[in-house]
């Protein structure tokens, strides 16, 4: 039972991570660092990765729990457990949808650049081809 709720915690504290990440990546991305927003969002998803894999080992060995076993102190644990996760990823889709808005912004600004740019380009040309 005590290695099940070892997993447990290391399965919460992988979130925390996950988290600590993501609120990164949204740094980056508020600062225009895509190198660093793009590196981290590997390590995310190498960590994301690491994350499933624990989680589908503690649903088989709760699987393998026997009912004697399962007592209320237990039972109050995996709830808890439960609700950190489901907050976990609440706070990672919050954090993602933050994110996901800097980038729109960001591609519209860089788009209103380049139409700018494709204006002024434009104008230069029909100016030179009216003086000749």
């Amino acid at each position: 039972m005590k290695a099940l709720m070892e997993l447990v915690n290391k399965n919460i504290t992988l979130f925390e991570e996950s988290i600590k990440i993501t609120r990164l990546i949204k740094s980056a991305v508020d600062q225009d660092n895509v190198e660093e927003a793009v590196n981290l969002v590997e390590n995310r998803d190498r960590l994301i990765n690491i994350i499933t894999e624990t989680q589908q080992e503690l649903i088989e060995k709760i699987a393998q729990v026997e009912g004697p076993r399962l007592t209320t102190a237990f039972v109050n644990y995996l709830k808890n457990w439960k609700i950190k996760v489901n907050s976990s990823v609440a706070t990672i889709k919050d954090l993602d949808s933050e994110i996901l808005i800097c980038l729109e912004n960001s591609k519209n600004e860089a788009m209103n650049k380049v139409a700018t740019m494709l204006q002024n380009i434009q104008k230069v040309r029909n100016y030179d081809s009216q003086n000749i």
